[in-house]
This record gives structure tokens, C-alpha cells and sequence, in this order.
């Protein structure tokens, strides 16, 4: 479960053959929030730093550079770990 949160091509647990045990939700939301963490952390930090860009005339730093190469970077691991894997 924890891989398929890694790569957000899929949208739902729907999906999935998930165990019946006794706590199977439990194990959804934990495996969805170690999951988006990546993604959720990139995504932030590059909006930030646009923001920032913005407000100082958008002016490239090695941070707002940073920032938007580990968005780009974890948006296309999905894709990488798909071809090669």
C-alpha cells in the first residue's frame, strides 16, 4: 500500500486487493500519509519559493532553482520506477 501512495498514478484504494483484517482503514491512512509526504513536502517548498521569487521580482536563487528541480524531480519518479522497474 505504502508503494502504491509513492506514486500518485493511483487515485484510490478502490483499486486495490487491500487484507481483511481487523484494521485495514488504519493501514490505508497510514500508508496514505508516509506516502504523500514526498510529494506533499516538493510541492509546498516550491510554491514557497515562487512566492518568494515573486515578491523579490522574480529573481532566480539557487533555492527557488532547488525547489522546483525536487518538485520536478519527485513528480517524475512514478514515471522512472514504471520504466525501469
Amino acid at each position: 500500500m505504502l508503494f502504491v501512495r509513492l506514486l500518485p498514478i493511483f487515485p484510490s484504494m478502490g483499486q486495490l486487493r487491500v487484507r481483511h483484517h481487523k484494521y485495514p482503514l488504519s493501514d490505508f491512512l497510514l500508508a496514505t500519509m508516509i506516502g504523500m509526504l514526498p510529494y506533499d513536502f516538493a510541492l509546498t517548498n516550491a510554491v514557497v519559493e515562487v512566492g518568494e521569487a515573486a515578491a523579490h521580482g522574480f529573481k532566480l536563487s539557487p533555492v527557488f532553482i532547488a525547489a522546483l528541480t525536487l518538485l520536478a524531480f519527485v513528480s517524475l519518479v512514478p514515471f522512472a520506477s514504471k520504466i525501469y522497474g
